[in-house]
């Protein structure tokens, strides 16, 4: 199953979340099935090899775009860990 908002348990064999996010979700913690098997983040991007060879220059201001978007993963961690707690 290929997913990217963990919205409730799947009750799956195997699940994909391939977002720079995908392994800050608690997938693992909800899974209903035991043995489900996680393949979480960017390794598991699904590219053709013409896209995942292709050379590339990152422009100054794409150093900006990459921090706020580890800057929104973080932020998100810490927003699903206070729902978690609210939640006990």
């Amino acid at each position: 199953y290929v997913d990217d908002m963990n919205a409730f348990p799947y009750p799956v064999d195997l699940l994909i979340n391939y977002n720079i996010y995908g392994d800050m979700l608690p997938y693992r913690e909800q899974a209903p099935l035991p043995g489900t098997r996680f393949l979480l983040g960017t390794d598991y991007v699904p590219l053709r090899e013409e896209f995942k060879q292709v050379e590339y220059s990152v422009r100054e201001q794409g150093e900006h775009c990459r921090e706020d978007v580890l800057n929104a993963a973080i932020a998100l961690k810490l927003a699903m860990n206070l729902y978690t707690l609210e939640k006990e």
